[in-house]
């Protein structure tokens, strides 16, 4: 019987989760025109960005940038090797998936930048809009732009999953939930729970500044 390997730890789990429920709530809550409710799923994303780059560098093994970031070269390997079936032997990203990581921050944290100084002339400005008042057209435009690149990405990472599950016969969902894998290359060694408290506070603390960030608007009065 296989033994499950630790692989994921819980900040980077909980970022994860939380980042797909921030973008979609954003999303959807613009697409509603529940202009409040948008900009609070925003500032998260920003939070949760913000911390994710923090974590590339102070995380688990699996978290970090320099495990997965590699060459072009790494990352058509990992393709061609999915392309004929065949397993590699690395946990955590691919190299390929590294690329998607990279996207998958990049992306939502322009979008959330251009929203901060974007308005829709009626009846919302982004909250930093009035620091800026000559870029509030190109972070307009910039910011409606990315909405279907950042679909486009959701997609990609659905294929790339189903992908993995059908051709590879991989679970990459599951792993994302427990932390754990049968697939892994070796055993890693798990943080310490006071170093994936101390993540979880940075995480608490990085959305907590994002949502101060509408405390610079300007008083109406």
């Amino acid at each position: 019987m296989q033994t499950q390997k630790h692989i994921w730890d819980l900040p980077l789990r909980v970022f994860h989760w939380a980042l797909v429920i921030s973008i979609i709530g954003a999303f959807v809550s613009g697409k509603a025109g529940v202009m409040a409710v948008h900009e609070r799923f925003a500032l998260t994303v920003l939070g949760l960005v913000i911390f994710r780059i923090i974590w590339g560098f102070w995380g688990g093994e699996t978290a970090r940038f320099s495990h997965f970031l590699a060459g072009p070269s790494a990352a058509f390997k990992d393709m061609m090797a999915i392309i004929r079936r065949r397993k590699t032997e690395h946990y955590g990203h691919s190299a390929l998936a590294g690329y998607a990581v990279i996207a998958l921050l990049v992306v939502p944290l322009l979008l959330v930048i251009t929203g901060l100084f974007s308005s829709d002339d009626v009846l919302f400005d982004g909250p930093l809009a009035h620091l800026a008042p000559d870029m509030i057209q190109q972070a307009t435009r910039s910011h409606h732009f990315l909405h279907p690149v950042i679909i486009g990405l959701f997609v990609l990472h659905l294929l790339a999953m189903l992908t993995y599950r059908l051709r590879l016969k991989i679970n990459l969902v599951m792993p994302m939930i427990d932390g754990t894998s049968v697939k892994a290359a070796k055993d890693m060694q798990p943080l310490s729970i006071y170093h994936q408290m101390a993540g979880l506070g940075v995480m608490a603390l990085s959305i907590l500044g994002a949502h101060l960030l509408p405390l610079l608007r300007p008083a109406l009065f």
